[in-house]
């Protein structure tokens, strides 16, 4: 089995597009720093940035600007 594919920010654009990603059937793991409650059936959810970028080669960003991916 490959590594799942990270994915953070599960706001309106990020849950869309990480439950088709768990809709495709492929492994995820997903963070929010607002909690799990928009995260898609079948993924993962990490408590934390570092947990998502421990377990994934891959990680998406779905995050309002470039200021909040610099925190």
């Amino acid at each position: 089995m490959s590594a799942p594919i990270g994915f953070i920010g599960l706001g309106a654009m990020g849950a869309p597009m990480a439950a088709n990603i768990a809709a495709a059937g492929i492994s995820l793991i997903v963070f929010d720093k607002a909690g799990p409650h928009h995260a898609p059936q079948g993924a993962v959810v990490a408590q934390s940035i570092a947990d998502v970028a421990a377990a994934a080669e891959t990680i998406m960003l779905s995050l309002p600007d470039g200021n909040v991916v610099a925190e």
